[in-house]
């Protein structure tokens, strides 16, 4: 069976979680690469007043489907209700999609 090469979207509340999310994922195969972007602003309602804070996004590589993610994160993840978006995508290149599926046996 061909593995879907898959990517989703999450947010934490900064770098050291993100990092440990990042290696349970991978440690579990859950995920074989997480690129972390830090110090984000993210603004949002909340008990409307308009809150501001700094996260670190979560772009995971993976041949999951959404509802083992969903399963998974959600049990390790440091927010109540962390948001876990997949990102619609297309294959990437050649090279790349080979490495990936070599590399998630």
């Amino acid at each position: 069976m061909k593995k879907k090469f898959r990517l989703f979207y999450s947010t934490t509340s900064n770098l050291i979680f993100a990092k440990k999310i990042s290696k349970i994922l991978i440690k579990n195969k859950k995920a074989i690469c997480v690129n972390l972007i830090s110090d984000v602003q993210s603004f949002y309602t909340e008990d409307g007043k308009i809150k501001n804070t700094k996260e670190t996004i979560l772009i995971i590589k993976t041949a999951c489907l959404k509802m083992e993610i969903e399963n998974f994160l959600s049990s390790v993840h440091n927010y109540e209700i962390p948001i876990i978006l997949e990102i619609k995508n297309f294959p990437p290149n050649k090279k790349y999609l080979d490495w990936f599926v070599d590399n998630s046996k």
